[in-house]
């Protein structure tokens, strides 16, 4: 088991432990870890026990890493870096993440990217583009839209502007398109549109 110190151990030595547990405060100008160790800081249990929650800081793939992790029963909790109650980087136990800041958030989970107030902008006016001539959006859907330039419609794209629209197959709308090179602009209905 080794040395017991239930006392404080007070030394300008350097002394060396292979493994140590301790309760309440540990206080050091400088504590190493050898090549392979980690930090661990437990809110429930102890090394050893079944039932655990503990932040551990160790490195993995030769990268940093800060963690939280669980065993037994024990709960995997959500990370934060930085305020609980402000500004924080938030690592949800699900794989979430979220930069909260000043009332609003972006979120990033298995099914996209969202934001919580606030707005997304460049940081400088016209000099960011979404999207390339090779990668385009799908779809973009927007209850308003604004553009100070032109908007453009590719050869072989339609633009359509819908009356009523429940679906691919039940819509009635105004059609700007070429057809067979003629111009044409004509109402269409599908459905019971």
């Amino acid at each position: 088991m080794g040395i017991v110190f239930d006392q404080s151990l007070n030394t300008t030595d350097s002394p060396s432990f292979v493994d140590g547990n301790f309760s309440g405060d540990l206080s050091a100008a400088g504590i190493n870890t050898e090549v392979g160790g980690s930090y661990k800081l437990y809110k429930l249990g102890a090394a050893g026990d079944t039932d655990t929650e503990y932040l551990e800081t160790s490195f993995q793939f030769g990268k940093p890493v800060i963690r939280s992790l669980s065993t037994g029963d024990g709960v995997t909790r959500d990370l934060f870096v930085g305020s609980i109650s402000d500004a924080r980087l938030e690592v949800r136990a699900n794989g979430q993440v979220f930069v909260i800041g000043s009332g609003s958030s972006i979120g990033v989970t298995s099914s996209g990217i969202s934001l919580n107030g606030g707005a997304v902008y460049p940081a400088s006016n016209d000099a960011i583009t979404l999207g390339s001539p090779t990668r385009f959006w799908s779809r973009i859907y927007s209850v308003d839209a604004s553009f100070s330039g032109d908007l453009v419609t590719e050869a072989g794209g339609n633009q359509y502007i819908y009356n009523t629209y429940t679906g691919a197959s039940n819509y009635e709308r105004l059609e700007l398109k070429w057809d067979a090179d003629v111009a044409t602009i004509a109402t269409t209905s599908d459905g019971t549109g």
